[in-house]
């Protein structure tokens, strides 16, 4: 893939919807290194998914278990959390014993992942001369990330989007991706990252509208971003739990110490993650669709939070699940209904 141009190919790849191409470029530090972990991805995803059975019995699962863990990570790599999530429900059915939905969900990964290998093959192939229109062509290079470095990081400034926000509604395209190129090579937080890799997606492809409308919604996230600032540095903390009094508890005894957010359901909680930080995170075991365990599982997929602390809430205390609790990467256990000063004292304890 690297032999191709790779400003034709990443253009292609930023355009698919099973893929964020550029989170993931950056991730893996430059374009031949990603496009080399998505040639790996062709060759050996689709054998994987081909060797995934429902498992009947326990050796099976373990075995299952490996293999889908492997493809979790090549999809991890090449930026496809669609597909992840597709996995992550094959593995919740395995778990619990429903074969039968497990090789519905394993069929319908292997039709994703087919059709995906079969785009990546396709995006190989370099147009012939005049084949690619004004509309399908890039306007020019996707930022490039230095091999093995890491961008510095810049203070949000609200203005410099403004500016940008005038060049792409004078239609001054050059101007403005180029802007974007400069502004891209710094750092700011998950949220304006990704959303300036998305107006830089929108604008490559001559969708003025979209990119307006992106780049408006930016501007009014940093000015609230900035001004939030100087309110309070307080440490993050996300709680997950599917009973709203719950969350209501935890905000009530948090909330003069900590910036607190409350999510119900593991989907809410995976965008907040993705697009915002926490710097601690309590997980309630029993919700529905997905239990704690499972969806730690997820989020320590997530490099960010690899090492974050992750405090378990749960109202049945068992030797059974503090073990999987612990198994699972938690960092603690804590009993529902919750007691403030035990709360306190054990967050206390991981973000002193």
């Amino acid at each position: 893939m690297e032999e191709k141009k790779p400003q034709y190919l990443m253009h292609k790849l930023m355009g698919y919807k099973e893929l964020e191409a550029f989170t993931a470029q950056k991730r893996a530090g430059s374009n031949a290194a990603y496009f080399e972990q998505l040639a790996e991805f062709t060759e050996a995803a689709p054998t994987i998914v081909a060797s995934l059975a429902a498992p009947s019995d326990n050796d099976e699962l373990e075995s299952f278990l490996r293999r889908i863990n492997t493809l979790q990570k090549r999809l991890l790599a090449v930026g496809s959390p669609t597909l992840l999530w597709l996995a992550e429900k094959a593995v919740a059915s395995a778990r619990s014993g429903n074969c039968a939905k497990c090789e519905d969900e394993i069929f319908i990964l292997d039709t994703r992942v087919k059709a995906l290998c079969a785009q990546l093959e396709e995006a190989k192939g370099e147009p012939a001369a005049g084949e690619r229109s004004a509309s399908d062509a890039p306007a020019a290079a996707p930022p490039q990330v230095a091999e093995g470095g890491s961008r510095p990081q810049a203070p949000i400034k609200p203005e410099l989007f403004e500016k940008l926000d005038i060049l792409i509604e004078n239609f001054e395209v050059d101007d403005a991706l180029a802007m974007l190129r400069s502004l891209m090579a710094f750092t700011y937080n998950r949220s304006i990252d990704a959303a300036l890799a998305a107006i830089y997606g929108s604008l490559a492809k001559f969708d003025y509208e979209k990119s307006s409308i992106l780049i408006k919604r930016l501007i009014e996230v940093t000015k609230q971003a900035v001004a939030d600032t100087g309110k309070t540095d307080k440490k993050r903390i996300l709680a997950i739990d599917d009973v709203p009094d719950v969350l209501n508890t935890v905000k009530s005894v948090l909330k003069d110490n900590y910036a607190v957010y409350g999510v119900t359901n593991h989907m809410a909680a995976l965008k907040f993650l993705t697009s915002n930080t926490a710097d601690l995170i309590l997980l309630d075991i029993e919700m529905p669709d997905m239990d704690g365990f499972a969806l730690l599982g997820i989020i320590r997929k997530i490099k960010a939070y690899e090492t974050t602390p992750v405090l378990f809430l749960t109202g049945n205390v068992s030797v059974e699940n503090i073990k999987k609790a612990h198994g699972a990467g938690g960092n603690d256990f804590m009993k529902k209904p919750i007691d403030a000063q035990v709360l306190l004292a054990k967050i206390g304890k991981y973000l002193a």
